[in-house]
């Protein structure tokens, strides 16, 4: 405590309130005894959507969004508004009143088009043009519209190998567990930036790549078309592909090292309740309490024509 008091102290006096406010939260989450993993848990609890009565057409959602959900909004919204890529989803109606101008740019002259809608009423579409695309997509893998948004999670590799200590998401100010950045890189994939001691960029990776829609319909056929925790009753449609042996260790994007798995018991497994390894391309399952005992390990295929033989 007394190092921390000095050290923010003395950065208050050459930094601006927010960064020591960032150094402060690190410090906290350095000392906290319980880690990370509780307050998190804390904050998805406290997470929810509430919907109210219509009233004169208008129908009012409220959002109370944890760091994931927010860096994900704040990504839709600041990458549609980017001025550079024009204006997104918009209507016919809008489209004929917005005014044009022209810009010459590298000698070339360049028809712009100025948004006419609100801020307000420019979050409003975006949000229904995204929902909308993403009701129309499959979730058997990425649809081949443009990514709406990139959220960005910045960790130390080893942490990310290790599923422990945190890691930061840009635009939000609460770190996040490393366990939940591993959940993000199997669905989503991750693109490795090299940084040297001093912070500077020495390398920038390609996206790792993620499960085609193709191997998640092999799964679908090997395991059955749910969540492959026995009990789960969520459809293969609402599943992520997770890595048995993660990516970053290593792990093959290979339908031998992967398998469907339902947001919550994704979830569930990056926290460490149940185990899942592949035997001759088949997933087993046992949960953490039975850790040492090698006979607890239980097929996880539901595939009801081999139950059915």
């Amino acid at each position: 405590m007394d190092a921390a008091e000095l050290a923010l102290v003395q950065m208050g006096t050459v930094e601006s309130a927010d960064l020591v406010a960032d150094s402060g939260r690190l410090w906290r989450d350095a000392m906290d005894p319980d880690g990370i993993e509780p307050r998190y848990e804390d904050i998805l609890d406290r997470q929810m959507v509430t919907v109210g009565r219509e009233r004169n057409g208008i129908k009012n959602y409220n959002v109370k969004a944890g760091p994931t959900l927010s860096a994900a909004l704040d990504a839709v919204f600041m990458d549609s508004m980017d001025p550079k890529v024009g204006p997104r989803f918009l209507s016919e109606d809008d489209l004929a009143r917005a005014e044009r101008v022209i810009e010459v740019r590298d000698g070339k002259e360049i028809e712009l088009i100025v948004d006419p809608r609100s801020l307000e009423r420019k979050r409003a579409d975006i949000l229904e043009g995204v929902l909308t695309a993403g009701l129309k997509a499959t979730r058997e893998g990425p649809t081949d519209m443009r990514t709406i948004g990139e959220v960005t999670a910045i960790i130390s590799l080893k942490d990310l190998k290790s599923g422990t200590g945190f890691g930061i998401l840009e635009g939000t100010d609460e770190v996040i567990p490393a366990s939940v950045i591993q959940e993000l890189v199997c669905e989503n994939g991750f693109c490795p930036v090299v940084v040297g001691s001093k912070g500077l960029p020495l390398y920038h990776g390609t996206r790792k790549r993620y499960f085609t829609r193709a191997q998640r319909r092999a799964m679908i056929a090997r395991d059955g078309d749910r969540c492959i925790v026995p009990g789960c009753r969520c459809r293969a449609a609402q599943t992520n592909a997770h890595h048995v042996i993660f990516s970053i260790n290593g792990g093959p994007t290979d339908i031998d090292n992967g398998v469907l798995l339902c947001p919550a018991h994704h979830h569930a497994l990056h926290q460490g309740a149940f185990e899942i390894k592949m035997i001759d391309g088949m997933p087993y399952i046992r949960a953490g309490v039975d850790k040492n005992d090698d006979g607890a390990w239980k097929p996880a295929s539901r595939n009801r024509l081999v139950l059915a033989a």
